[in-house]
């Protein structure tokens, strides 16, 4: 059953976005399938239906993008603070924006956690999980009732733009091949055939 997000929160996601030039996203550390997916399927969303310019996001991680992840278009793109760190702090002085992915609280994203912690900008968390560090963050867009940050992400998706033409970003959304017995993702090839899903939303419907 798809998710009924509040439209104020909608609208200030919408507004937090369109005020900013360079927004940088981020997710936990130990990065599985949802994060990863997550997070570049937020990538996509700001690129394809907001029209924020590819060279304007940072996409980070505390760890490096696991190599059965690499396949996923833009995954290329994600900067590893155990590998680079200058790079993640200099991400953290330039963006106007924080969006967090998949997580519910600073500390989940290991050494990242402080620079989160002191940015001043405004600071969006997109998450599935329990007890989201209200205090850490402007807006919280939290469903603890789903499955995966990915779904959320894809129920997003559909309130910014033209959805039903949106390819890549369900297929980074879909990364996740199972979370929970709730349902399953798709785990798309290459060739962006899903090869089974379950979900029923708009969205799949589309693919």
């Amino acid at each position: 059953m798809p998710i009924q997000i509040d439209n104020e929160k909608i609208a200030r996601f919408k507004q937090l976005v369109g005020e900013s030039e360079k927004i940088l996203i981020l997710s936990h550390m130990n990065p599985d399938g949802d994060a990863v997916g997550s997070l570049l399927g937020m990538a996509h969303l700001l690129e394809k239906n907001i029209s924020i310019p590819e060279k304007n996001l940072f996409l980070l991680l505390p760890h490096p993008c696991p190599t059965s992840f690499h396949y996923l278009e833009g995954s290329e793109r994600i900067v590893a603070a155990s590998v680079d760190m200058e790079a993640c702090t200099n991400a953290f002085e330039e963006a106007d924006l924080i969006i967090g992915v998949d997580f519910n609280s600073p500390g989940r994203t290991g050494i990242l956690g402080q620079l989160l912690e002191e940015a001043k900008q405004p600071k969006i968390l997109i998450d599935h999980h329990h007890n989201p560090a209200i205090e850490s963050f402007n807006l919280i867009i939290s469903y603890p009732d789903i499955s995966s940050a990915c779904e959320l992400v894809s129920e997003i998706l559909q309130y910014t733009g033209n959805y039903s033409q949106d390819r890549q970003g369900s297929r980074h959304c879909h990364c996740r091949k199972r979370y929970s017995g709730a349902f399953r993702c798709c785990l798309v090839c290459m060739s962006e055939k899903p090869l089974e899903y379950d979900l029923g939303t708009d969205l799949y419907r589309h693919v």
